[in-house]
């Protein structure tokens, strides 16, 4: 995978505000404000990433309707075949990782576990399985 360089940006690409405003926030206490950008459609993450350096995106698996996050991920890696792009889910499934991995994917960054600070048994909890389960699943998509 490609080391990152502290000048690139990172782009939050989520249709849901509030979602962009926690992941800009966690990133912001151990990166530079002003190299975190945000967007909420996949025309304005095309628009941002051929403005500014970018080294690597969240990208919201579920976006709006018209924006389909697969089709993303082509046109980001058309702009720039050496981004990283990590996927950001509330829903881990296995055809996601499967459509994922397609298309260059190898991280899926479930949203709960940001949430919570990557605290394995509040995260559990809050997705009514058990620890066991949830670190089977972190084991198995590579995380944490």
């Amino acid at each position: 995978m490609k080391h990152v360089s502290p000048t690139e940006g990172i782009l939050i690409v989520d249709d849901n505000r509030e979602e962009r405003l926690h992941l800009h926030n966690v990133f912001c206490k151990d990166y530079a404000k002003n190299r975190i950008y945000k967007a909420a459609t996949i025309d304005e993450a095309c628009e941002t990433l051929e403005a500014n350096s970018i080294g690597v995106i969240f990208l919201d698996v579920w976006l709006s309707p018209e924006d389909n996050s697969l089709e993303a991920i082509r046109k980001f890696q058309a702009i720039d075949e050496h981004l990283v792009i990590i996927l950001v889910s509330s829903d881990g499934s296995d055809s996601i990782l499967e459509q994922s991995v397609d298309v260059g994917i190898y991280q899926l960054i479930e949203k709960h576990l940001v949430k919570n600070n990557w605290h394995r048994i509040k995260t559990a909890k809050e997705l009514g399985i058990s620890r066991n389960r949830l670190y089977k699943k972190m084991q198995a998509l590579g995380i944490g």
